[in-house]
């Protein structure tokens, strides 16, 4: 294990329209890699002014709302799917059956602590 220089905390960001489709049959909140993907970027964004490495990610989520609606007389929720199709000359051999790409969504607040070490 290593020794922390700090810590860095981002409050209260919202994010919105996270995908939190995991598979065919089961959603949630979105995955943990996507956090230490945002870590990353903002590392690489920050490296030119400090010589510091993000080592860790703590994530505090405080609220979260899937987008779903409620069908007329049923008592599940269904997800409103955000439909992405394959643009039109992208690929020709797919333009005739274009899949959809269908993603859950949802809005949350969370709080990021980033373990950081560097000077």
């Amino acid at each position: 294990m290593t020794d922390m220089d700090g810590l860095l905390l981002i409050p209260h960001l919202r994010v919105q329209n996270a995908n939190v489709t995991s598979g065919p049959l089961s959603w949630g909140f979105p995955s943990p890699t996507a956090f230490l993907g945002f870590a990353h970027a903002l590392e690489r964004k920050l490296r030119d002014l400090w010589d510091l490495q993000f080592t860790g990610v703590a994530i505090v989520c405080h609220h979260f709302e899937p987008l779903t609606t409620q069908p007329n007389r049923r008592r599940h929720q269904v997800f409103n799917l955000m439909r992405h199709p394959v643009r039109a000359g992208y690929r020709k051999w797919q333009d005739k059956d274009a899949a959809l790409i269908e993603e859950g969504r949802a809005h949350m607040e969370i709080s990021l602590l980033l373990e950081t070490e560097g000077d």
